[in-house]
Parts: structure tokens; C-alpha cells; sequence
């Protein structure tokens, strides 16, 4: 007799934690990161993707259950087009935007823009000082204005710490509320939280379908290095980067702010999603090897990433650094977490990483990106046979790609899953 939706569910759930747990499961478990394959699997172009998210929560549960997935990632769309083309976001480019500057084409997953592009500027270095003095009204009034075109005009807001009663602030300083252009940033903040509540809704659907089916989502959270928040949303790479020689201080005062925000901020969207998974997905992108170097890495990464990732395990939640790049001088820097509370995508050296961090996290990774997208199914085997041999041993691995998926053959994706499927039972 066939299992039931909920047997699945169990069975999946428990073939994940047992791996997380560095226990031994029956089998390998497979949970892939999908960035956008399913757009390429399901023959969905990226323009309806960005704009009708039953399209795109259709096309992933097409993917996700044609491929049988362990445990499955919810649609890469978290911001849409509609609510992006409202607010005339400008830190990504997407298919079917509006405007033609932040166009992409209709068979390209969305671009991420870097501060200090020509699409926007960084926060200046000098800005340090208001946002440690402010971080709120500094983010309403000069960070708003610079991701987004439509709230140009809160750059003319009074300071929000000026406004405290009938006599002080309000009188003299609410009438620049009332500006024209201001009103107009205030609509379309609006009128882009229904669009995003739509979106959200959608989503939310998705993941109740998917449960029902037998499939757990991976993760519900997603989170951010205290450290990344300024180096992707606010100074940039480069400007981070500089700011390490010039103004390391300021920089690491700046990130000790933010910590506990974004602790806080991880643990309310892990809370939102407990009855799905007590999964928290944390991508590093800018702590990889030739960004920094590892005294750098310990001195103004690991501290702030290990308080935030300690917070979540502290109450029940499982970390899932997602480190992308070369990581091999920090594998010995990123044992120093409690055992078998935390999964590491490795994208560099797998089994270097099995040798340091095997007996402390569950480790996830396998099958290069540049073989899923040019090579055999053949070749595919034969890789995650070699993976499978080496990291999988003993438990603590669940197999996935070595990048996101977006533009691999089905083919090679549909072998490794079968491969690892038949072949990777313990």
C-alpha cells in the first residue's frame, strides 16, 4: 500500500533532521536549492514568473514533485514584479519590468544590483555616523529613497525624532507630510504592501499545498551576516571591503547595531513558519576567500554570524549557512558551533570540509554546477557515487547540487535525484 501524504511527510522530514542530527537515515536525503530551475523545468518564462505567482507556485510544484525532492525551497520570487514596478525598486533588475532601465530578459532569473552601481548609490562612509546615531530615521529618509524611486520624497521628511507633542515638533514639522510628492511616496508604499500581501498570500498557499502532498519545505526564515547587511544593501562590497583598512571600527560598531535586529527579525520569521520547519536559511556572500582573509573573516564576520546562529539554535531553530565561494581556510573558524544543530552548504571543497566539520554540522552539496549544465547524466552518476562514498558516510549529509539550480539540464537534475535515491541507502 502506498504512504500516505502524511506518512510521506514524516518520512521526509525524519530522513532530513536525522541528517541534520548526524544521525545515520535510511538514505541520503536530496533537497536541491532551486534558484529558478523550475522556471526552465515547468517551460515558464521568467516575465510570468516575476507577475503571477500561481504560475510560478505551479510550475515549482511541478518540479518538486515530477522530481520527488526530499524536502522542497519555495519559488525564488520573493520580491514581485507588480510590487517591485510600484515602489521602482532599483536594487534588482527583473524580466517584464515597467521601466527599461530595470529590464531583464524574458529567460533570465533576476539580477541583484550591487550599491554604488549606476543605479543607485552606496551609503557614503560619512553616513556611519547617522545611521549609529538613528538607524531608523536614516533608513526612512536616505537608505528609501536611494533603493527605491518612488520614495525619493521622504528624503524631505523632518527627522522622526523631532515630532513629540502639541507644541514640540508636530505643529511646525507635520505640514511637510502633507507635500504633494510625499502623500504620492506614501501611496505607493501602500499600494506595494497589497501587492506584497498578495504575493505573500500566494506564497503562503504554496507551502500549505506542498505540505499536504507530503513534501517539507527546507526552510521557511531566511536570514543575513549581520556583516552582509552593510556589505549587500548599504555600502557595497567594495565599499565594505575599503572600509576594513580605513574605518574598521566605525564598520564593526556599525554590525555589533544590527545584531541583535536581525536576531530578533530571523526568530520572528522562524516563529511564523515552526509548524513548517525549524529551518532558518542564512546565504554568505561576501565572507568567501578573496573578499577577505581569514583574520579579516574572524575579526569582522564569524563574531557577529556565530551570535546570530547560537540565538537561533538557543531556541530550537537550525541554522543554514549557505557560504558560497572558497571557504576552505574557514572551516576550522566555523566549527565552533554546537554539534549537530547546523547545516553548511559547502560550495568549494566537499570532502575537505567532511575531514574538518563532518562530526560537528550536517554538511549539503554535490554535484558542480558547470557538469549539471553541460554534461551527462553518465557523469552525474558517477559524482554523486564519488560524493556519496566520501561525504556521505556515517550520516550528516543531505545531497544537493554545488550551486543553485537555475539553468541545468533536467536530465542531469533527474539523475542525480534518482542516482542518489537508488544508491545512496545506508
Amino acid at each position: 500500500m502506498a504512504a500516505s501524504p502524511q506518512e510521506l511527510l514524516q518520512e521526509k522530514k525524519g530522513r532530513i533532521f536525522d541528517a541534520v542530527e548526524l544521525k545515520v537515515p535510511d538514505r541520503v536525503p536530496v533537497a536541491p536549492l532551486d534558484s529558478g530551475f523550475f522556471v526552465k523545468y515547468a517551460g515558464l518564462s521568467w516575465d510570468e514568473a516575476m507577475y503571477d505567482v500561481a504560475k510560478a507556485a505551479a510550475a515549482s510544484k511541478k518540479t518538486i514533485t515530477e522530481l520527488d525532492f526530499d524536502a522542497f525551497m519555495p519559488p525564488a520570487i520573493f520580491m514581485s514584479g507588480p510590487m517591485s514596478d510600484t515602489l521602482n525598486f532599483r536594487q534588482l533588475k527583473w524580466a517584464g519590468a515597467r521601466e527599461e532601465a530595470s529590464r531583464v530578459r524574458s529567460d533570465s532569473v533576476y539580477q541583484f544590483v550591487e550599491p554604488g552601481s549606476q543605479s543607485y548609490e552606496a551609503m557614503p562612509a560619512e553616513d556611519y555616523d547617522w545611521f549609529l546615531d538613528d538607524p531608523t530615521d536614516y533608513v526612512i529618509r536616505r537608505h528609501w529613497p536611494r533603493i527605491a524611486a518612488e520614495l525619493e520624497p521622504f528624503r524631505n521628511l523632518p527627522p522622526m525624532h523631532m515630532m513629540v507633542s502639541y507644541y514640540a515638533g508636530l505643529p511646525q514639522l507635520l505640514p511637510g507630510f502633507a507635500a504633494p510628492e510625499v502623500a504620492a511616496a506614501f501611496e505607493a508604499l501602500i499600494a506595494a504592501a497589497r501587492e506584497g500581501t498578495a504575493w505573500f498570500g500566494g506564497l503562503m498557499e504554496f507551502f500549505s499545498e506542498m505540505i499536504g502532498l507530503g513534501y517539507p519545505p527546507i526552510m521557511f526564515a531566511i536570514s543575513i551576516a549581520p556583516f552582509d547587511y552593510f556589505a549587500d544593501f548599504f555600502r557595497g562590497t567594495k565599499g565594505c571591503m575599503i572600509d576594513m583598512y580605513r574605518i574598521p571600527d566605525k564598520l564593526k560598531q556599525a554590525v555589533d547595531r544590527v545584531t541583535p535586529w536581525i536576531i530578533e527579525w530571523s526568530l520572528m520569521q522562524a516563529r511564523m513558519g515552526e509548524a513548517m520547519t525549524k529551518i532558518v536559511f542564512i546565504p554568505i556572500h561576501k565572507a568567501a576567500g578573496g573578499f577577505m582573509s581569514e583574520e579579516q573573516h574572524q575579526e569582522f564576520f564569524w563574531p557577529s554570524l556565530r551570535r546570530l546562529m547560537v540565538a537561533l539554535i538557543d531556541e530550537g531553530f537550525t541554522p543554514y549557512l549557505y557560504t558560497e565561494g572558497i571557504y576552505d581556510d574557514r572551516l576550522e573558524t566555523i566549527r565552533d558551533i554546537p554539534r549537530g544543530k547546523a547545516i553548511y552548504h559547502i560550495e568549494s571543497d566537499l570532502f575537505k570540509a567532511k575531514e574538518v566539520l563532518g562530526d560537528t554540522v550536517c554538511l549539503s552539496g554535490g554535484v558542480p554546477g558547470s557538469m549539471l549544465n553541460f554534461g551527462t547524466p553518465d557523469e552525474i552518476r558517477d559524482y554523486c557515487k564519488k560524493v556519496i562514498d566520501v561525504v556521505a558516510e556515517g550520516g550528516g549529509f543531505i545531497l544537493d547540487a554545488e550551486l543553485p539550480l537555475i539553468t541545468a539540464k533536467p536530465e542531469n537534475v533527474r539523475a542525480m535525484v534518482e542516482f542518489t535515491r537508488e544508491y545512496g541507502v545506508y
